[in-house]
């Protein structure tokens, strides 16, 4: 689509002026989501985002979209940056991105409460929260 591809050039862009330490891609394998270290970004057509809950789960803090299925998921302890992905030139965007490159204590913050969040979601958890809401609506039959 149009809109992704000029979405996907700024991101490209904003890339490019944090001299490699941030990437975009898809399902980080282990060892690079490791030697990145610094930030993750979730990218505006990503929706659950399994690869940023890689990056989570390696102690990377994240920077993705605002939307309220992100909310839910990444949380709101402080381990995820949420921007407005149709407003990335604007400078309380990018005031906002250069500080949290810079701040090492917001990267260590992060990297933690990720970790811990990324590792709440297992099988067994799953399990139990769709166990639940089954009953929830068989009980308002």
């Amino acid at each position: 689509a149009r809109g992704e591809a000029e979405y996907f050039d700024q991101i490209k862009a904003l890339e490019a002026q944090t001299g490699g330490r941030i990437f975009t891609t898809g399902a980080l394998p282990p060892e690079v989501g490791h030697a990145l270290g610094d930030v993750a970004v979730g990218l505006k057509f990503e929706t659950f985002g399994y690869s940023n809950l890689e990056a989570m789960a390696m102690g990377n803090p994240l920077i993705t979209q605002n939307n309220p299925v992100h909310h839910e998921v990444y949380g709101e302890d402080g381990g995820t940056y949420y921007l407005d992905p149709n407003n990335l030139r604007s400078p309380g965007t990018i005031s906002d991105l250069t500080y949290l490159l810079r701040s090492k204590e917001w990267q260590g913050h992060a990297g933690q409460v990720n970790v811990q969040r990324a590792h709440s979601f297992t099988w067994d958890r799953g399990i139990d929260v769709l166990q639940q809401a089954m009953g929830t609506v068989l009980a308002g039959k």
